[in-house]
């Protein structure tokens, strides 16, 4: 989704995307700029500026170059704009010897002496008190920082270690309503650490990011801990319902709490990623939600396995060869006799990215093996023979793989399905394949089944895909225009459930009708959507 939305941006231009220390990046985040930059003719291109020693491994292989520190004249110059008065020769020496020409540093090293009263001001510029050295001047930026953090009012500093906790943006009104006794917010008026986000109301950032790192470096382990879970704790009121990434921020919170809650706010937030098809942040939020072993009690596994099986589902979109890795060690330490139902279902998942990678043999078997786990559980082995049926189908066995989701149907009975999906995915199975028979009618019949039972559970997209073959099926009777006008509908409900490859592959069925109807401009128009 944010590829698609960068390749819209960069239209017709091109897009250059500016990233500030980039060894501060996140895992997730490092990746999506490595996908971005690998996605041929996406028109993007990235200037990154960090420590030349920590460049990520996900951009290791991007040019770069190293940038040399400024001179004591170009420090002197950069000094007396920012602050309206220039260092006498001396100064300018020993801030230059202990900076290292990093500009960041001697501002913040200026502005510090100034508040200690170091510095004074004259009519010929910055004095100091006496001779000052180089070695007697703070060693780096972050004991600069903490330097001038000290001369802060108490409740102003806890104020922004709390902000400092939050993130690099924060709501004021959220740490506020995090402390207790006085809140020290006045510390929001000074514009050395702290500026107002444009367009935002109440939201701030930090001024440096070196500076949120610090006053967080000063919290001992245990206030860090205790910050992370007061800030959940007041994410979690009623007032803050509408707070931007809710669920995420309050799991970020409780894992560094380590807090109990922790694992179900992650499943909780690996949830709320996988419903908008953010597949790898789904996975990454899933992961922390399963932990590192096995639990102590068979209620625990099974909920473990449940995790595990909607992270395998989510991998499976993007990198389905990773799954096995994530998947087989957890199958290896868990027996299948504690808890079958979700064991069989977790090997299922596993199978599916075989399948997806072309490795029938291996996905059949699985699939056979996991069967006979599933037998308590009808909705499981259902789905296991759904997935035997595609198996059937990749090989070219048609027949098999209709009786095989015959057998789906009839294990499943009347039952509703835990999997909402469930329904409409096996009629969209089913009809396929009886169109590949030569059975019209009953395709038509499975389709029609298939939207109906999507329209059910709220699918957009189970809705959109269902009109989407029925329209194919008013093609092979010789109807184009209700075809057109069926792909119309299918259309609208696919860009209401954000699938962005049906919507592709309408606008693609759309530009063919119209080739065939003669309408060649109006086919050129769709087939250039479907490209993009």
């Amino acid at each position: 989704l944010v590829v698609e939305a960068l390749r819209r941006v960069a239209q017709p231009s091109g897009l250059l995307l500016l990233v500030d220390d980039v060894h501060r990046v996140d895992g997730t985040s490092l990746e999506l700029l490595a996908t971005v930059l690998a996605t041929k003719d996406l028109g993007v291109a990235l200037v990154g500026t960090g420590d030349v020693d920590g460049v990520p491994t996900a951009l290791a292989s991007l040019p770069s170059t190293v940038l040399e520190g400024l001179s004591s004249s170009e420090l002197n110059a950069l000094l007396t704009a920012s602050l309206g008065m220039s260092l006498s020769p001396s100064l300018e020496r020993a801030v230059g010897d202990r900076v290292r020409g990093n500009p960041a540093h001697a501002l913040a090293l200026v502005r510090l002496l100034i508040a200690v009263g170091v510095l004074q001001r004259t009519e010929d510029g910055f004095q100091t008190n006496g001779s000052l050295s180089a070695a007697a001047l703070p060693q780096d930026l972050g004991q600069v920082l903490g330097a001038r953090l000290e001369l802060l009012p108490s409740a102003s500093l806890r104020f922004l270690q709390r902000a400092a906790v939050e993130g690099s943006l924060f709501s004021a009104e959220l740490v506020r309503s995090s402390l207790l006794g006085s809140d020290g917010a006045e510390v929001l008026d000074d514009t050395e650490w702290v500026v107002p986000v444009p367009q935002q109301p109440g939201i701030f950032r930090f001024t440096r990011e070196e500076a949120r790192q610090v006053l967080r470096e000063r919290l001992s382990p245990s206030q860090l801990r205790s910050a992370h879970e007061e800030l959940a704790e007041t994410l979690e009121r009623e007032s803050f319902a509408l707070e931007p990434a809710r669920e995420v921020r309050v799991a970020d919170h409780l894992l560094g709490a380590d807090a109990p809650g922790a694992q179900a706010a992650c499943e909780r937030a690996g949830d709320g990623f996988a419903a908008r098809g953010e597949w790898r942040a789904a996975v990454e939020f899933y992961r922390w939600a399963l932990g590192r072993a096995p639990g102590a009690t068979a209620t625990v596994v099974r909920w473990q396995l449940s995790v595990l099986a909607r992270a395998a589902g989510c991998l499976t979109q993007v990198e389905p060869a990773a799954v096995d890795g994530l998947v087989t060690p957890w199958l290896d330490r868990v027996s299948v006799m504690q808890t079958p139902g979700m064991w069989a279902e977790a090997a299922r998942r596993l199978a599916v990215a075989e399948l997806k990678l072309g490795r029938l043999g291996d996905a059949e078997v699985r699939l056979s093996m996991a069967q006979a786990s599933a037998s308590a559980d009808p909705e499981v082995e259902a789905l296991i023979l759904g997935d035997l049926a595609r198996v059937r189908e990749a090989k070219g066995e048609t027949t098999a793989a209709v009786e095989l989701l015959a057998r789906a149907f009839q294990r499943m009975g009347n039952r509703t399905a835990r999997a909402p999906d469930f329904y409409w995915e096996h009629y969209l199975l089913l009809g396929r394949l009886q169109q590949r028979l030569g059975q019209l009618d009953r395709a038509r019949v499975a389709f029609t089944r298939a939207a109906e039972q999507a329209r059910s559970v709220a699918s957009a997209v189970g809705q959109a895909r269902a009109l989407s073959q029925l329209a194919g099926l008013r093609v092979l009777a010789g109807e184009p225009a209700q075809a057109l006008t069926e792909l119309e509908r299918a259309l609208a409900l696919a860009e209401q459930g954000g699938d962005a490859q049906e919507v592709a592959r309408i606008h693609f069925n759309a530009g063919r009708l119209l080739v065939a109807g003669g309408r060649a401009a109006e086919a050129r128009e769709r087939l250039e959507q479907a490209r993009e």
